[in-house]
């Protein structure tokens, strides 16, 4: 299957005749992320146009165990309706990632209310979140100020999410496999591709 490419938009300003196509895009890829064996890295890039703040989000996943690693869209881009790193940061987890895990559970709703002798297939929602991070993802971004920050706040809510799945399910783990992350030394960072809108360095979690 080719990487899958969105040109989707949530700006109001967006045509309406995009809005389904949009809609089955966005929903193919959290599915496919959230059925990938993992979440290898996010990658993510805001840009200002006519005054109009945007963010694309970006994942590398490894679809199957030691499979070789895929790039998936997300969302080709949403507004951030601010432009700081905490709105930035708050936009990637509530505008992308919790509005992808809505699409997977209003699917499933739909598909049980249409086929009710059938079985659904798909994956769990709660199988799209950044907590899949913790561990060994990554994170890339740009090397501006606001994009630095908003790479440590994204590093506190992958911890936090990570804590919160421990805690639910009632079997902490280890400390060394607790999924804290960390910012490491500048000097470990390396570069990682990540399309054409996405040229920085990996902040690696582990």
């Amino acid at each position: 299957m080719p990487p899958l490419v969105s040109a989707s938009t949530s700006c109001p300003s967006a045509p309406s005749h995009a809005s389904k196509l949009r809609f089955v895009e966005e929903a193919l890829a959290a599915r496919r992320v959230a059925e990938a064996y993992a979440i290898r890295m996010l990658g993510f890039n805001e840009t200002t146009k006519k005054g109009n703040p945007g963010i694309t989000s970006n994942v590398i996943i490894e679809p199957k165990k030691e499979a070789p690693l895929e790039p998936v869209v997300l969302r080709g881009a949403f507004c951030s309706a601010g432009g700081t790193a905490d709105a930035v940061s708050k936009a990637i987890e509530e505008k992308c990632f919790a509005r992808l895990r809505d699409f997977l559970t209003r699917w499933e709703v739909k598909f049980m209310e249409m086929f009710l002798d059938e079985t659904f297939t798909g994956p769990e929602p709660s199988r799209l979140s950044m907590a899949r991070l913790a561990g060994g993802g990554a994170l890339q971004s740009d090397t501006c100020n606001t994009a630095e920050k908003t790479k440590q706040l994204l590093v506190e809510m992958i911890q936090e999410q990570a804590k919160a799945e421990v805690g639910a399910s009632r079997r902490p783990r280890p400390a060394s496999a607790s999924g804290h992350a960390r910012r490491p030394p500048a000097a470990t960072w390396r570069p990682i591709a990540c399309g054409a809108s996405l040229l920085a360095e990996a902040g690696m979690l582990k």
